[in-house]
């Protein structure tokens, strides 16, 4: 979290914040069409949703001028893709948003 800020920072905040919007918007799906808990994985998948967003919270409390948001961010969502890696391919997600592009997306690649 405290790393030192790059210049790439800020388009790395922007993607790793849309890809965890993006995390969220995809539970919301599954319960409003009721399919929330309808099948064995999704208990990983909220569990792994729900310490993303703990962490989140966490590391989006700290005073801007303190913490690297984009650094955070990426390593919470390399947290999530870790937890959630063996049921990674049946997450409701759009096709245009790639678990496995994840890291390249939001990491150091410079």
């Amino acid at each position: 979290m405290r790393q030192p800020r790059r210049h790439k920072d800020s388009e790395r905040l922007c993607q790793a914040t849309a890809a965890i919007e993006g995390l969220k918007a995809s539970a919301r799906t599954l319960e409003l069409r009721n399919q929330l808990g309808s099948e064995a994985w999704h208990g990983n998948f909220l569990s792994a949703l729900f310490e993303l967003c703990l962490l989140d919270g966490y590391a989006s409390a700290w005073p801007a001028a303190e913490v690297n948001l984009a650094a955070a961010r990426t390593v919470i969502l390399d947290r999530f893709h870790f937890r959630v890696q063996k049921v990674a391919y049946r997450l409701p997600l759009p096709k245009s948003f790639s678990l496995s592009l994840l890291r390249r997306r939001t990491g150091d690649a410079e």
